[in-house]
């Protein structure tokens, strides 16, 4: 069966895992000013164990979300899948990811002439750009970029297996 293969050709230099053949090479380059490092996959591929812990919280913030975000993925690997379909009644989904999904349907549900969700198919990092600018005032969305190295490294000594 599909194990999350892709149609994308991947880089000449991508190198496959040794315990899981998956490539863990986005392709893509950093942003960052004078980087340019190759990025790598933070994500849980098929096969791959979700600590306990995350999974709980991750499953108590979804049972109090009146929102959800879903991005750049199919929500085909459970059990994170099922976290999008957790929050309150009614349940609002925004689905961003170049692929389609089996949620795009209940993202584009409507309520009492409302839409209750959005599909975007595209970036989420241009996405989530567009969203913080509208959410933060400039000077906060400025120094919340400066601050993504200090983040990045945080989460790095967070992960259990880097």
């Amino acid at each position: 069966g599909d194990q999350g293969q892709s149609s994308v050709a991947k880089p000449k230099n991508a190198l496959q895992c040794t315990t899981c053949g998956l490539t863990h090479r986005t392709g893509r380059r950093c942003t960052q000013k004078g980087c340019k490092g190759l990025l790598k996959d933070s994500i849980i591929n098929f096969g791959d164990n979700l600590e306990e812990g995350v999974l709980d919280t991750a499953q108590d913030h979804a049972r109090r979300s009146d929102l959800c975000l879903s991005l750049g993925t199919t929500m085909q690997v459970t059990p994170a899948c099922e976290l999008v379909e957790m929050g309150q009644t009614p349940l609002r989904l925004v689905i961003c990811n170049r692929q389609e999904t089996a949620l795009d349907d209940l993202a584009g549900e409507i309520n009492n002439g409302q839409p209750l969700g959005a599909r975007v198919f595209g970036d989420c990092d241009l996405l989530m750009k567009h969203v913080m600018r509208e959410l933060l005032p400039l000077d906060e969305v400025k120094k919340w970029e400066e601050d993504r190295p200090k983040r990045l490294l945080h989460y790095d000594t967070q992960r259990t297996n880097t």
